[in-house]
């Protein structure tokens, strides 16, 4: 069996969200794939008018949702919008920032077709070029929420209070999930996941 995928991308409409779902379509999706681009349309800015028709000229598997959450941060309304419709065995969280590594796709659904009850971790070279995780343990700071790929039956909602460690503290309650039924998370020593790379950081 091939584990399906469900891909959220939670969005204001930047000019690099083309770059985030090129990066998918390389992939190689499968039919019961999901793509849901969730747009925070709160005070409905000008620069995320016509994101409808950016998302949806892809097709399917891609899918246009807007949310107003009554404010805007990081986008955490969105993501939990585009969870709570995903359908498939996995779900991963992706910015409109953030691409794909080739070839992705193909290895975690060799490692999840082992378990699909098991939540992988994986790297991710974040906006100012540090690899996270560091280290195969669950460090606050270390660690984002786009590194992990999550059975969809542990899927918690992302906590709505401003702070910067909300990804942290949404995967710990995932595994917390994960671990009430037996299943300890896989870490996956792979960079899977590029923040920004078309931006370049010089070393001071």
């Amino acid at each position: 069996m091939t584990p399906s995928l469900a891909i959220v991308i939670g969005t204001i409409g930047r000019p690099t969200l083309e770059d985030s779902l090129d990066s998918i379509v390389k992939q190689g999706l499968q039919p019961s794939d999901q793509v849901i681009v969730v747009r925070d349309s709160f005070e409905d800015p000008d620069d995320t008018k016509k994101v409808r028709e950016r998302v949806e000229k892809y097709g399917p598997p891609f899918q246009y949702h807007e949310c107003d959450a009554g404010y805007h941060y990081n986008g955490v309304e969105q993501t939990n919008y585009g969870c709570s419709r995903a359908a498939a065995d996995f779900v991963l969280s992706l910015g409109d920032d953030d691409v794909y590594e080739p070839g992705a796709f193909d290895t975690l659904r060799t490692v999840m077709a082992e378990d699909l009850f098991r939540p992988v971790l994986f790297r991710f070279l974040s906006p100012w070029r540090t690899v996270l995780w560091d280290m195969p343990r669950m460090l606050r700071s270390h660690i984002s929420g786009q590194c992990i790929a999550i059975p969809r039956v542990f899927m918690a909602k992302q906590p709505t209070n401003i702070d910067p460690s909300v990804d942290f503290d949404w995967m710990e309650a995932i595994l917390a999930k994960a671990a009430a039924a037996k299943k300890d998370p896989l870490w996956l020593d792979a960079l899977l996941v590029i923040a920004r790379p078309k931006v370049r950081f010089s070393c001071p």
